[in-house]
């Protein structure tokens, strides 16, 4: 797309702003360097619906992102999908990144197991900061945690700032589940007074360990 001079003047502009990041889900980097990765990581997340939407099965999905399966497998499972979903918003972003890290202009039968190799080498302690800092001028995002009851909050503090999810105690919809998260104190929930007491705790507890906010 041609930009008008006023237009292309304007992005320059953009591309100097350091950006608070109001929406993430990355776990800390200490937890991310441990997970595989490889050209099919590109497509997890949200490209999940697009691909069931697709035709491929919930399982076939969780099959190509499980990487105990061999890659090769895994791309067989995939490559039919990919022209269903590689003209949409999700797989776009995917692809984005293959060409802005690696290089690539596209990601095919051809390259991702290159691809996945170069992927694994540069998933290591310091992609955070090269990333999300240094490439896309981010100075801190707002991070939801992902991990359920255990809370977790030991993130760096500094790029990434944790958000709590505030159905882990607002969604419980069942004495189960209710019980389940009094155990985190120890308490003894009988009336509803007793299980906002709990929250309470939790809450004090996430503010303590730098929680700034629910999501």
């Amino acid at each position: 797309m041609k930009l008008s001079a006023v237009a292309a003047k304007l992005v320059k502009a953009f591309e100097d702003f350091e950006i608070v990041d109001a929406h993430e889900h990355l776990p800390p980097e200490k937890v991310y360097v441990k997970q595989g990765v490889d050209a099919l990581t590109l497509f997890s997340h949200y490209v999940r619906y697009d691909l069931i939407t697709a035709g491929m099965s919930p399982e076939d999905f969780d099959r190509t992102q499980n990487h105990g399966v061999p890659i090769e497998e895994r791309w067989s499972i995939f490559r039919p999908y990919l022209k269903g979903v590689r003209h949409g918003s999700y797989a776009r972003a995917a692809f984005i990144a293959a060409k802005e890290f690696y290089g690539v202009d596209d990601v095919d039968e051809g390259n991702y197991r290159a691809l996945s190799e170069e992927m694994a080498d540069f998933n290591r302690p310091g992609i955070y900061d090269h990333v999300l800092r240094k490439r896309c001028k981010i100075r801190t995002a707002l991070t939801q945690n992902d991990y359920g009851l255990d809370n977790r909050t030991d993130y760096d503090h500094d790029l990434l700032m944790p958000l709590m999810l505030l159905d882990t105690y607002a969604a419980s919809n069942s004495k189960k589940a209710i019980e389940v998260r009094a155990t985190v104190f120890d308490a003894d929930v009988r009336t509803l007074d007793d299980y906002l007491g709990v929250i309470r705790k939790v809450l004090a507890r996430w503010r303590s360990e730098g929680v700034v906010g629910l999501k």
